[in-house]
């Protein structure tokens, strides 16, 4: 599965290099088309739409992996082979990245399990099985002390990252697609508050292991950077 934040990039800048003449060909064949199955954006909802607009209505009318399928067709069509071409190999050049990624920390989890114990399963989507379940990568079942850090922030500072982190939605799409499945994302979002948000990610948390803890950890961090380095000063 797709990383969401990363496909909202890849078409935000997609759009951003249209001249607006294409933009509105695009608009025209995109009302015109019944794509995926799902019938077409209605032609009010695109008629005033900008192009981060267009993005966001491209993401939640087709989901964010088929949207972008979608719109590399509609620029076949409109004849931006181009722009089609573009923005298909940067996809490709994504799931590289992801797929080389993956090959590192399976060789990594490989290399550090003792002789006759199992190898890490990779379940479905090819995201290694501790991505998504309370299983520890490790074979003595503890994590390294570096790795442990984002564990214990996140369980210590429970009450302070529910009352005070915000953005969560910039959070929760960087999680999207590894640590939180297209259910658990839609129900976080679907919270009316910061807090309401975080209560609800909190939810999922105790069939995650210490890896999926520590990309929430970093996730926080990324967004939250000052909050988090007053939190762990105390």
């Amino acid at each position: 599965m797709e990383n969401r934040s990363r496909i909202s990039d890849l078409l935000q800048s997609a759009l951003d290099n249209l001249l607006q003449e294409d933009i509105k060909r695009f608009k025209d064949k995109l009302s015109h088309s019944d794509f995926e199955g799902k019938g077409t954006i209605p032609r009010g909802r695109l008629e005033n739409a900008d192009r981060t607009d267009m993005k966001n209505l491209l993401m939640a009318f087709y989901g964010a992996a088929a949207a972008v399928d979608v719109t590399i067709d509609v620029f076949t069509q409109i004849n931006l082979r181009h722009s089609a071409a573009k923005l298909r190999k940067e996809r490709e050049k994504g799931e590289h990245a992801q797929e080389q990624t993956l090959g590192r920390f399976r060789g990594e989890s490989q290399r550090g399990r003792s002789p006759g114990s199992p190898a890490v399963n990779l379940g479905g989507g090819g995201f290694p099985a501790a991505f998504r379940v309370g299983e520890d990568l490790h074979p003595n079942g503890k994590p390294s002390e570096l790795s442990a850090k984002g564990e214990d922030f996140v369980n210590r500072h429970r009450a302070d990252l529910i009352q005070r982190v915000c953005m969560v939605d910039s959070i929760i799409d960087m999680l999207y697609g590894t640590m939180l499945d297209e259910e658990q994302y839609q129900s976080i979002r679907a919270e009316k508050t910061n807090p309401d948000k975080m209560r609800k990610l909190y939810e999922f948390m105790p069939s995650w292991n210490w890896y999926c803890k520590e990309q929430l950890y970093q996730a926080l961090k990324a967004k939250n950077k000052f909050l988090i380095e007053e939190l762990e000063s105390k």
